[in-house]
């Protein structure tokens, strides 16, 4: 029964990392949107619109599975 309570245990911490590692990442990209986003406002370029397209559904990916791992 310890053995288990400690796998249990231990699988927590991991997924506590995981989450906390996902939060690192979206607020990173949080930051580049914003910066794409100005550049995007500046120049009004198509490749940089495509680029800020997939960059915003990256961070939606990323919100999903930081919220499938549960949020502090």
């Amino acid at each position: 029964m310890f053995y288990l309570q400690d796998k249990i245990s231990k699988t927590r911490v991991c997924i506590v990392e995981s989450v906390d590692r996902l939060d690192k990442v979206i607020c990173s990209m949080d930051k580049t949107l914003a910066i794409l986003d100005e550049i995007l406002m500046d120049n009004q370029s198509k490749p940089l619109s495509d680029a800020f397209d997939l960059l915003d559904r990256g961070l939606t990916r990323l919100s999903e599975a930081r919220f499938m791992f549960g949020s502090r």
